[in-house]
């Protein structure tokens, strides 16, 4: 599928993440991933870390990286919340985010503390 036809099912905010709105009652949860765009740009992703599941994290603070050679990519949450999950998937195998960044390579699920956020990346 292409990045244009992918885009019509998310939103897009700051630092080259997609966003989705899984649940919208009663309340939100929100799917990031980074696109595919920045994906290509950055090369053959072959590490990942993040945050664990329960922490908490303000918007444009990191929760985590991505590294390709000796670059590293810092992660900077697009909303104030707490991380539900992350893709575990991604520690094993980090090449899901170049292969499938829409689907498979999705990077963490977040609880909004702030819902209102959620309007500022429309």
């Amino acid at each position: 599928m292409s990045e244009k036809s992918m885009l019509r099912e998310r939103l897009l905010t700051y630092d080259h993440f997609w966003v989705k709105i899984e649940h919208k009652s009663p309340t939100p949860l929100v799917k990031i991933g980074l696109k595919e765009a920045t994906t290509k740009a950055v090369g053959q992703i072959e590490a990942f870390r993040a945050l664990p599941k329960g922490r908490c994290v303000n918007k444009g603070y990191p929760f985590g990286s991505i590294e390709h050679g000796r670059k590293i990519l810092i992660l900077r949450s697009p909303i104030t919340g707490s991380i539900v999950e992350v893709n575990e998937e991604l520690i094993k195998n980090p090449q899901l985010i170049n292969e499938d960044p829409y689907g498979k390579g999705w990077i963490a699920i977040l609880k909004p503390s702030n819902v209102e956020e959620l309007d500022a990346l429309f």
